[in-house]
């Protein structure tokens, strides 16, 4: 079964994901349309991100809760991809689409 986008985001974050170049430039190579977008599958039928999709998520997330910190975008992408392993449902305890746990989050606001 096909996970889209659509149903695991809001309106206005999936707007932030068209609005990323290089997302906008991925999904239209893909086919993607508006109001229509699926997540990728491995070979278990498990939905995943792409590095670009991840990349894009971290950069609407630094924008919007970490702008002032000096968060770099590409830490917590590199830090989303090892707890989560680019998985929609995260893997093992670590479960969403950053997979990041509330310690975790908590000790890269504090720094």
């Amino acid at each position: 079964q096909l996970v889209y986008w659509d149903s695991k985001v809001s309106v206005e974050d999936l707007d932030g994901m068209w609005s990323q170049p290089d997302v906008l430039k991925e999904w239209t190579n893909s086919g993607e349309r508006r109001g229509n977008v699926r997540f990728s599958h491995d070979a278990k039928k498990r939905p995943y991100l792409s590095r670009v999709e991840v990349k894009a998520v971290a950069e609407i997330i630094i924008s919007r809760h970490f702008s002032s910190r000096g968060v770099k975008p590409e830490a917590l992408a590199a830090l989303a991809e090892v707890c989560s392993m680019r998985f929609v449902h995260g893997v093992r305890s670590r479960t969403g689409l950053m997979g990041i746990d509330y310690p975790t989050a908590a000790w890269l606001s504090r720094s």
